[in-house]
């Protein structure tokens, strides 16, 4: 066990309470605004989804099928996505997976930005964004100002909906950090990128 207080390993287990389910092997990471923006959706249906997500300022990580937990620390400016580990989640494991993953992104020269205007970061399965009725309920909520409920729905869905740190927006990171045989998605703010 590590040395973190019992009240620091609780605080990080609660951050960690989110979950987020893969089907397709790939996990689509974007601004909740876009899924709720007419503009968006006919970029799509018009260039497909590889192209709107990019276009649109997410970014779509390849990632085995299974259940995720989102950890976040807003402290250190960080949300780390992982495979549920097959022994279960408990503050050892959780505390060694991030643990990895901050000395891993030390200079880290990361490629993926995922642009947050709206504060909220939606991350879920690609094949949400073929199920038009889902995404013109979501819609339908988000112009009634529906905020909490929209989330709750997508969440319903199999997504995971996390406020970025600023509140004027942020810039992502976005990296594929696994440790060991462990799939790992790291995402943190370009403005506090680390360097050696």
């Amino acid at each position: 066990m590590h040395s973190g207080s019992w009240s620091e390993e609780a605080s990080m287990l609660s951050n960690c309470q989110e979950t987020l389910t893969i089907s397709s092997g790939s996990l689509v990471l974007l601004d909740q605004f876009m899924l709720g923006n007419q503009q968006f959706f006919t970029f799509l249906d018009n260039s497909g989804i590889e192209t709107a997500v990019g276009r649109f300022g997410g970014v779509i990580a390849e990632l085995p099928n299974g259940t995720y937990r989102v950890y976040r620390d807003h402290l250190e400016q960080l949300i780390v996505v992982f495979l549920e580990p097959e022994e279960g989640l408990n503050e050892d494991n959780l505390y060694d997976i991030v643990e990895h993953v901050s000395a891993a992104r030390m200079g880290c020269k990361a490629e993926g930005r995922v642009f947050v205007e709206t504060r909220c970061l939606v991350l879920f399965d690609k094949v949400l964004l073929e199920n038009k009725p889902i995404l013109e309920q979501f819609a339908e909520m988000r112009r009634r100002r529906e905020e909490k409920q929209s989330r709750d729905f997508l969440r319903d869905q199999g997504a995971a909906v996390r406020y970025g740190f600023e509140r004027n927006g942020d810039v992502l990171v976005a990296e594929r950090m696994d440790k060991g045989d462990l799939p790992v998605l790291a995402l943190w703010p370009v403005a506090t990128q680390v360097t050696e």
